[in-house]
């Protein structure tokens, strides 16, 4: 079903009790901004990371410097002109609290002492004096193990009641500690037989006081109304720190994707979060904000023509939007965020009902790796070489695949071990890199450990076709391996030493030598290929060209007839192509070079892209092939039971609809 509140504003409102509250408010100026925005669902305030309640509460403690209830009026007014509004409430974070409650601050953990510091920023807090600087994002951090859970769950009945029915609850900072080792948490584990110096237990057991939080929480507000939409932000995570977010997931209504690519210049990174979240068949949105660089920046501003790219990325990848902003202490809207905002979403409605509902169209697939570093570098090859992907769990039909990548650092599940064994041996075509040969997904890869060497170089044998005749460096050295039967594609140079002190050749890395190791580098053996360098997180961290195409290289090996194959869209470019049954198929170009300015990462120039030839595997008899929102139909070719056409001149982002006979 198509989720109908698909265009989001996430509304922060953190304030300090030393200011005025919502002296400007005006509900018309709210509604306008709203409409002007073309916002369906706005998430407003009711406790924020100061601690304080923008509402009458007999539970919390309202804004000292606020005398009427700020929340109810945003609530109406938001309903008023047809939005949802979703009630905010702090977790991790609340200063109010963790100041007259010290009780339920969460500890750092520590095996000689776990009781000696709290979490690290708290260290920085403790040590601070009143007119130091504080840094940004500083906030003590609270334990849901403590009786704080209690003021969170009395905090939500109230809110629940007073604001009955409530559109939905958006709880923020929920997993911010993976291992606790307060006063209570380690009396908890003591009384339990758990060893609280034990780092990995203290993670399994904190991560059944995050469960219990997690099922409390949802039924007080499911009591309420059924309806209600609940997100625990910070679970859409595979991983983190070592914890599975698997048993968390369940308990959202849908999942939202916090990115800010400016900060960290990621503009890919939804590709892999939305891939693995669409199995829930929950709405997913992807999550940027309006801001310069990052969250709760006053006065920062991106340029409309990027927040439009970014939502056209969301919809490319069939989900939603949601564009942070924080509102002034006053309480007045800003005009010119909205007009911005409203230039995004303005796009994003007249093409969202062809991309929200689809399904991802693809025939390659990767298994995630345990290191983030890894998967983003993985991610980049594949689309910058234009290689569409969805992400294998242990319910994925391995049968639709052409091709799966296993990256270094795999730790897939042993029921996902088993479907990779049973693809391979039914004829599944598999690149396997790194140490990932040790998961024993084909006997004839016998794994030997990591090689000795700093850093060591890859060379195509004689007679492979590559750009490069020469041995190029990877700063990070091989996996060895014994590949029995298989052909050597290129080999391992190994330096004559490493850079150490007492041995050492130039600048930086020293040179090979001549002769080739006994390991290899790319081998192949009928529908495998190994790659021994952990290529991915080399390409992550250095990103040669001649690395990217190297993989890509290994990649074409295997998977020659490509599902979508696209000619005349630079590395910038995105394509994806998503499928809604019997009806079209939605196809994405995106183009837009993200540029370093100071320390963000920005979109600027949307040059025109010209003569963009795309060739894509359509079985259904095609009815037409349309460019949308322009409504213009395109000439085409079906050849091969492929879909040809070409899109003469885009911009940003271009739609086209390859609709098909029911």
């Amino acid at each position: 079903m198509i989720n109908k509140f698909n265009r989001k504003v996430h509304l922060d409102f953190h304030t300090s009790p030393l200011l005025e509250v919502g002296k400007e408010f005006d509900e018309e100026n709210f509604k306008h901004c709203i409409k002007m925005g073309d916002i369906e669902s706005i998430a407003v305030f009711a406790k924020c990371h100061h601690g304080y309640c923008y509402y009458p509460t007999k539970v919390g403690k309202m804004h000292p410097k606020l005398d009427f209830d700020l929340l109810g009026k945003q609530i109406k007014a938001a309903h008023d002109v047809g939005a949802k509004a979703i009630i905010y409430i702090t977790i991790g974070w609340s200063e109010k609290d963790a100041l007259e409650h010290p009780e339920w601050r969460a500890y750092d953990f520590g095996t000689d002492d776990p009781k000696a510091c709290w979490l690290g920023y708290n260290n920085t807090y403790a040590q601070a004096k009143p007119n130091d600087v504080r840094p940004g994002n500083l906030w003590l951090n609270l334990c849901v193990g403590t009786e704080y859970l209690n003021h969170l769950k009395a905090l939500t009945e109230e809110i629940c009641e007073r604001y009955h029915p409530v559109d939905g609850i958006f709880y923020d900072i929920c997993f911010s500690v993976s291992a606790c080792t307060c006063p209570t948490c380690v009396k908890e584990m003591a009384e339990k037989g758990i060893d609280y110096t034990d780092k990995n237990l203290a993670k399994k057991y904190y991560k059944n006081v995050l469960l219990k939080m997690l099922k409390e929480l949802t039924s007080i507000i499911k009591n309420h109304n059924i309806e209600s939409s609940i997100f625990f932000n910070g679970v859409s995570e595979t991983e983190l720190d070592g914890v599975d977010f698997s048993d968390y997931h369940t308990f959202m209504t849908h999942y939202e994707m916090e990115e800010l690519p400016t900060c960290v210049g990621d503009y890919d990174k939804l590709q892999i979060k939305s891939k693995y979240f669409e199995k829930y068949d929950k709405p997913l949105f992807g999550m940027t904000a309006k801001f310069h660089h990052g969250w709760g920046e006053f006065g920062g501003f991106k340029r409309k023509e990027s927040l439009k790219y970014e939502v056209a990325n969301c919809l490319s990848l069939g989900m939603g939007c949601v564009i942070g902003d924080h509102l002034r202490p006053d309480g007045k809207m800003e005009e010119t965020t909205y007009e911005n905002i409203g230039f995004a979403f303005n796009y994003m409605e007249s093409i969202e009902d062809y991309c929200i509902g689809t399904k991802p169209y693809c025939d390659f697939a990767v298994v995630l790796s345990r290191d983030a570093l890894v998967n983003a570098g993985m991610t980049a090859v594949l689309l910058e070489n234009h290689i569409d992907f969805d992400v294998i769990d242990q319910n994925s039909v391995m049968s639709k695949y052409s091709c799966v990548v296993v990256p270094e650092g795999a730790n897939p599940t042993e029921k996902v071990i088993f479907k990779l064994k049973e693809y391979i041996f039914n004829g599944g075509k598999i690149v396997i890199v790194g140490d990932s040969a040790k998961l024993g997904l084909t006997e004839d890869l016998q794994y030997e450990g990591k090689s000795k060497c700093d850093v060591d170089y890859i060379q195509f044998v004689v007679g492979e076709d590559f750009f490069i005749n020469a041995p190029m460096l990877c700063n990070n050295s091989s996996h060895i391996v014994k590949a029995n039967g298989y052909k050597t594609i290129a080999e391992i140079k190994e330096p004559y030493f490493n850079r150490i002190y007492k041995n050492f050749c130039g600048h930086f890395n020293t040179p090979n030598k001549s002769e080739s190791a006994i390991y290899p580098a790319m081998a192949i053996k009928e529908n495998i290929i190994y790659l021994s360098n952990p290529v991915f997180k080399e390409y992550n961290a250095f990103g040669e060209y001649y690395i990217r195409e190297y993989i890509n290289n290994a990649i074409s090996r295997l998977y020659s007839d490509r599902l979508v194959k696209i000619k005349g869209l630079p590395s910038c470019g995105r394509i994806r192509v998503r499928k809604r049954e019997n009806e079209h198929y939605a196809v994405h170009l995106l183009y837009a070079p993200v540029l370093k300015r100071g320390d963000a990462f920005v979109i600027e120039d949307m040059p025109d892209i010209y003569n963009t030839c795309l060739s894509i595997r359509v079985p259904e008899q095609v009815k037409e092939v349309v460019l949308v929102p322009q409504n213009r139909k395109l000439e085409y070719l079906i050849k091969d039971g492929n879909c040809q056409f070409m899109i003469d001149k885009f911009s940003c982002h271009q739609l086209i609809l390859i609709k098909i006979e029911k």
